[in-house]
């Protein structure tokens, strides 16, 4: 679609996106989407069951002044082994982009990425990923330090990480719009 703009062609892209967020349970994904998505957060924990579709539209600005009009299905799946194991099919056939998500407090739950990412794209393919390093405002009992660190650039060499707080909010719109911008890009690389 092009529409005649002010200096020249605009092209409009339109495109349907899938999105999931995963990590073990209680590192704050719901809390991560619900914050970007409703500008909330809520101290209760409640636990996610089964999965959650938070459906969005977003535009993202392309190349010059192309435009892509993204309908993304965020998918906030529970942090439980079974969606990697008996679920993973249906969870994770046609994503476009992975967000890990895992909590500052608890080194696990950094470690337990890779084995959640290494489900994803054997389903999925090689899509873009990301890490949002999560609950950064509890600084002060921050359990990942240089090991960790360390750990995460030999694993994942070229994901970017993001450090969040869904309470506060810091990170949380770069992490999300870098996902959903590097999916984008994806999808029009490969013509889908």
């Amino acid at each position: 679609m092009r529409t005649r703009g002010g200096r020249g062609d605009v092209r409009i892209r339109k495109m349907t996106l899938k999105i999931v967020l995963v990590g073990e349970r209680t590192v704050g994904k719901t809390s991560l989407l619900e914050r970007y998505l409703k500008n909330y957060f809520s101290e209760e924990c409640t636990g996610t069951l089964g999965g959650r579709v938070y459906p969005t539209d977003l535009e993202v600005g392309l190349e010059g002044e192309d435009v892509a009009l993204a309908h993304v299905a965020f998918f906030d799946l529970m942090g439980e082994h079974s969606v990697r194991k008996v679920f993973a099919e249906p969870f994770f056939f046609g994503t476009q982009g992975v967000l890990g998500v895992c909590d500052v407090e608890r080194t696990e739950t950094l470690h337990a990425i890779k084995d959640w990412m290494d489900v994803v794209t054997r389903i999925a393919g090689p899509v873009p990923l990301g890490i949002a390093f999560n609950k950064i405002d509890r600084a002060d009992s921050m359990a990942i330090g240089p090991e960790e660190t360390a750990w995460v650039r030999k694993e994942f060499p070229l994901v970017p990480t993001f450090m969040t707080s869904a309470r506060t909010g810091q990170g949380v719109e770069d992490a999300f719009s870098t996902i959903v911008s590097r999916a984008v890009d994806a999808v029009l690389a490969t013509g889908k």
